[in-house]
């Protein structure tokens, strides 16, 4: 307890670990009382399986000596699953199975790699069950992925074979490449549609891609390349890199300690001919022409595609940002000073693709925003308005949800006359309730027609509005 508080028959404590306690000194009762959230405000990385959340709560430092323990974030309700092993510390990588939401693998700073399954401990790899090495006593697993045949690639920090691998039957080998990343300061892991696997170093070691050639256990066929950010014309970018995220279109968006780079043709990474980054040069505006690139002096720290194919970009000192799928236009920025954020450094950002809510991983806690983008599909699901009936004191904005891909949503009076078009986030469109020129619609009923490029999907449902 930090501090207590008398009031008549109540006593009310702080406690670093319950929140506010509230004791009836006449009944000996006590009621917890704290915000809905994650049990602590260390967080280290997050992500999705479905509409489950995961996030560790640790810290990339081995002093802080955070107990090994996880949060979860599903139908609406927090849970904090701790370890309760007093050696484990600092679970700061983390992994949510894309085919199973109740299996997640995360990493501690050193004792190795973590399965869970529905929340509970169903293995440990160490240097002792699989082709895990350690720094010393340090088993440091930073990063996951799992290819198509559901094979996972783990990271391992600063070993001489940093890449291993552990098939379905439980099969485990390590990888150096031929010494090409020996003692490399290993960090994320993503994967691309045809598992390439690419991992970012810290410290300007650059990156790494990779690709088994469908033979995990057999290294005699793999292909691979180390390399370093640069143009076209050859112009070295940052070799500082922090993240990394691929978007709808395949291309892979790295963040560096300088703004952002693009690769465009990821999969010539092994060949070298038309194998390079651009930066994202920003949209100019007013009579200013001179070259503005996107968050030229930010360090990027995160990165998160939506449904829509916009980028969320986390800073290390200046908070969020979203921007244009391109990337030329800044749509959206958040910091501590004019949001709930409650740092500007961000450590991560997940993102519900069902429900466009956002969660930001900052080193101060977590906080999340309702987004406007959802992942669409190839075809409509479920397709529903909300809120309907609008109501006359409703002023938030008007929804159409379960929307395919590139859909161009219209909105019409009973009688087929125009008030309003727009095209789908991803898989949802967002109305105002107001016309062309900024009128509030009058009661009645509203038809909503939705149809993607190629008219193959089309639906049509109704809206009332009671002014």
């Amino acid at each position: 307890a930090v501090r207590t508080f008398l009031d008549g028959d109540y006593a009310y404590i702080s406690d670093k670990n319950l929140g506010l306690v509230k004791y009836n000194l006449k009944t000996d009762v006590a009621e917890l009382i704290a915000p809905k959230g994650p049990r602590k405000n260390y967080t280290a990385k997050a992500s999705f399986s479905g509409e489950k959340l995961y996030i560790a709560a640790g810290t990339r430092s081995d002093k802080k000596w955070i107990d090994g323990e996880y949060f979860t974030f599903e139908n609406n309700q927090w849970k904090s699953v701790q370890l309760g092993r007093p050696e484990v510390n600092d679970f700061f990588s983390i992994y949510a199975d894309p085919k199973d939401p109740s299996h997640v693998y995360i990493g501690a700073w050193k004792e190795g790699l973590f399965e869970f399954k529905d929340d509970k401990l169903i293995n440990q790899f160490t240097n002792i069950n699989s082709s895990l090495q350690g720094l010393g006593s340090y088993i440091i697993p930073t990063g996951m992925v799992k290819d198509s045949e559901d094979n996972l690639w783990v990271a391992n920090y600063r070993v001489g074979e940093p890449i291993s691998v552990k098939t379905p039957s439980g099969d485990w080998k390590s990888f150096g490449f031929n010494g090409t990343i020996t003692g490399v300061e290993t960090g994320n892991m993503i994967i691309t549609e045809n598992d390439n696997i690419w991992v970012n170093f810290e410290r300007g070691a650059g990156l790494f891609a990779f690709n088994d050639n469908n033979t995990p256990l057999d290294d005699t066929d793999d292909s691979y390349n180390r390399f370093y950010p640069t143009s076209a014309t050859g112009e070295a970018y940052s070799k500082n890199i922090y993240s990394m995220a691929i978007d709808k279109n395949n291309e892979i968006w790295v963040g560096l300690s300088e703004g952002i780079v693009v690769y465009h043709n990821p999969e010539n990474v092994f060949d070298g001919d038309y194998f390079y980054a651009d930066k994202i040069q920003l949209t100019a505006y007013g009579k200013d022409t001179t070259e503005q690139y996107l968050l030229g002096t930010e360090a990027v720290t995160a990165i998160a595609v939506d449904g829509a194919n916009r980028k969320w970009l986390g800073t290390q000192n200046s908070g969020v940002f979203l921007v244009a799928e391109n990337g030329k236009e800044e749509l959206l920025s958040f910091s501590k000073n004019d949001s709930p954020l409650p740092s500007n450094t961000i450590l991560d950002i997940a993102i519900n693709h069902s429900s466009g809510e956002i969660f930001f991983v900052t080193d101060k806690g977590t906080v999340s925003y309702r987004g406007e983008a959802t992942k669409g599909g190839d075809k409509f699901k479920n397709v529903y308005v909300f809120p309907n009936p609008v109501r006359p004191d409703y002023t938030g904005k008007i929804a159409v949800t379960g929307l395919a891909d590139d859909v161009n949503v219209k909105f019409t009076d009973i009688s087929g006359n125009l008030v309003y078009e727009t095209e789908a986030l991803g898989g949802q469109a967002i109305w105002n309730g107001k016309t062309f020129s900024g009128d509030k619609v009058h009661t009645g009923v509203y038809l909503v027609f939705c149809s993607n490029a190629d008219g193959s999907e089309t639906f049509v449902t109704k809206l009332l509005f009671m002014n």
